[in-house]
């Protein structure tokens, strides 16, 4: 059996660098870019949450308690307040209000 610097280079002996090409988004699939992409800004342009995650009040987690999940908030919705004893289901999103202290999702 080759070493692996022997059988890398048997297999570059064998095969060529394509050209780059422009093609359509959705032909792109599959495919490498033949350079990096960057953004002249961040995106998104505000603090994002990079995971799904729950809105409680604190005062409902002081000890062992159940919640109910009393509302889905989707990217980009509006939150409203938190009910007593209870949660709410978000996606990845703008940080919740800062009043809404969250606990990860699972």
């Amino acid at each position: 059996m080759p070493s692996y610097d022997e059988a890398r280079r048997i297999i570059l002996e064998h095969v060529q660098v394509l050209r780059p090409e422009t093609v359509p988004l959705l032909d792109a699939v599959g495919r490498v870019l033949a350079s990096d992409v960057v953004m002249p800004c961040d995106m998104p342009r505000w603090d994002n949450s990079s995971m799904d995650g729950y809105a409680v009040r604190s005062a409902d987690c002081a000890g062992p308690v159940t919640l109910r999940v009393t509302g889905f908030l989707p990217a980009g919705g509006l939150p409203t307040s938190p009910r007593r004893l209870s949660r709410r289901r978000l996606l990845p999103r703008r940080p919740p209000h800062r009043r809404s202290p969250t606990l990860p999702g699972t």
